[in-house]
């Protein structure tokens, strides 16, 4: 006899508290570590779950998520680990099969980003029937249906080919380490399952776990419907509401204000669906405030910049690159920018280098315009050996040229990268005069709201512009018209102090619900709709 367990908690409410207390529970019953099963939707999730178990679990964190992870790291233990399939394959698929002129992008993670799962692409509709448990036959369903650029009349072909590739090179992809376990019906390991996020799980996942119950004896759940986001990709509520368990209800959220979360629920609640009230913080300022796009942002020490889609968070960040501010997440600041930009700045306030920003900075020009015959490695490498940091005077390792390139206006006149956002980050740190620390790129992040699911910020400034697609399902009712309203629940719950809602006029904005503060004219220009 299963002992069933399922607990509903809205954001903030600490559902990875109560499996931590869980997991204590099942260790002071004299289960070990190898006994307790813990398993997630999102990498993530998998981390904060590995975090919250290690400090009781006795061992080291190897060892700890051969049984704390997602699904899929739970379910590759499990079939032994084979070889996963690699970008040299899918590229000798494309170029030895007849497929090849119709695969516009080669899968890297096979992600869960609402964009690739409309975006039309061959691979893409693989993963999604395999998620859904939907035949060959029947891939029209894809909700990316529209964009896929093989003829129909090829479609079942490609992916039984694809099938019949991965079999005879040998490897999986993501989608076999589920289905290995369904088809060969590998029961977990462990005598106790705990599964986080389990709104999300797929048609697919749901196999597994329905396969896996009769064979433990504590099983537990944690969810909350509200927060299903990934239904384009076959996440589906229902396996939550049909899991016959023992329900405990988290009433008290320790994240969100009052106001933040009364908001949240109307948001909620405009599209038809029922909210379950919950405490929440008292605050006595508004915690919920308009902003215009081309408005000088507060700045905060952890702040998150969501938007709809992928492809809008290039705007945002152009605006913060133009600004001097940096940022991390989606277009953010790589390590070898920071390296040159703060050569950049250590050259302009005449402070000798180090190595590091030396190369990075470096690297950018061409090897003629430094002085290299060979390749650039090789320099490097025989750089490092010699290296002494010291000003730069146009004598030592810097060209004079290049040193009055790095003082003037345009910083990246002579560099090899030329990009739009390139040279605005580095143009726009042109009156900085201390260096950027990681903590500080860390601290403000542009993030799809999809992509901040799980995650929480002092402050979160919600762009609230939507694509011409999204606003299409606004028009309908029922299912498509809910799933909009609880991705946008999902973004205004992330902050833990206050939520900006940033409008711009030069798009069509989510209708929010009222929040009681002044309506400010907006401004245009802003994000790509």
């Amino acid at each position: 006899m299963t002992n069933k367990t399922k607990v509903f908690g809205p954001p903030g409410t600490g559902k990875t508290y109560v499996i931590k207390e869980y997991y204590q529970t099942y260790l002071r019953m004299g289960y070990g570590p190898n006994n307790i099963t813990v398993i997630t939707f999102r990498k993530n999730g998998a981390n904060d779950l590995v975090a919250a178990t290690m400090p009781y679990s006795r061992v080291d964190e190897k060892e700890l998520r051969q049984h704390v992870g997602t699904i899929h790291s739970i379910c590759n233990r499990l079939i032994g680990r084979p070889e996963l399939i690699k970008m040299e394959d899918y590229k000798k698929f494309a170029d030895e099969t007849i497929y090849g002129k119709y695969l516009t992008k080669i899968p890297t993670n096979h992600g869960i980003d609402e964009d690739t799962a409309y975006s039309g692409d061959a691979f893409d509709l693989y993963t999604w029937l395999k998620n859904t448990c939907t035949p060959f036959s029947q891939w029209k369903k894809y909700p990316g249906v529209k964009n896929i650029k093989i003829p129909p009349k090829m479609v079942e072909g490609f992916l039984k080919d694809y099938e019949k590739f991965k079999k005879e090179i040998g490897k999986i992809d993501y989608t076999d380490m589920l289905q290995r376990v369904i088809d060969e019906e590998i029961i977990i390991d462990t005598p106790i399952l705990m599964v986080d996020e389990f709104q999300d799980f797929t048609a697919q996942m749901y196999k597994i776990f329905a396969m896996w119950v009769p064979h433990c004896e504590y099983v537990l759940i944690a969810g909350d419907p509200h927060q299903s986001i990934y239904e384009f990709w076959g996440g589906c509520t229902d396996y939550y509401y049909q899991f016959d368990a023992v329900e405990i209800i988290r009433g008290e959220t320790f994240r969100l204000t009052e106001q933040v979360k009364n908001f949240s629920h109307r948001i909620l609640r405009s599209a038809g669906m029922i909210v379950l009230d919950t405490k929440a913080k008292h605050a006595d300022y508004e915690s919920i405030k308009k902003i215009r796009y081309d408005a000088k942002f507060p700045v905060y020490d952890d702040e998150f910049h969501l938007v709809r889609c992928n492809y809008q968070a290039l705007p945002v960040a152009l605006k913060f690159a133009n600004e001097g501010n940096v940022y991390g997440g989606l277009y953010g600041w790589t390590e070898d920018e920071l390296n040159a930009a703060n050569a950049i700045i250590q050259t302009r306030q005449g402070k000798p280098l180090t190595f590091l920003y030396m190369k990075a900075l470096l690297g950018l020009y061409p090897s003629k315009m430094i002085g290299v015959r060979g390749s650039k490695e090789e320099y490097f490498e025989k750089l490092e050996k010699r290296y002494v940091p010291e000003l730069q005077t146009g004598t030592g390792v810097l060209s004079v040229q290049i040193i009055d390139y790095l003082r003037s206006p345009n910083p990246t006149k002579g560099m090899t990268r030329d990009g739009k956002l390139f040279q605005a980050k580095m143009n726009g740190i042109k009156n900085r005069k201390e260096p950027i620390f990681i903590r500080e790129i860390d601290g403000r992040r542009i993030l799809t709201i999809h992509g901040s699911k799980g995650l929480e910020a002092q402050a979160v400034f919600l762009h609230n512009a939507i694509t011409p697609r999204i606003q299409d399902v606004l028009l309908t009712h029922g299912k498509e018209k809910q799933a909009e309203a609880r991705v946008w629940y999902v973004g205004a719950t992330r902050p833990k102090d206050i939520l900006y809602i940033v409008m711009d006029a030069g798009c069509r904005n989510y209708q929010f619900p009222p929040i009681h503060s002044i309506q400010e004219p907006l401004a245009t220009g802003g994000i790509v709709c």
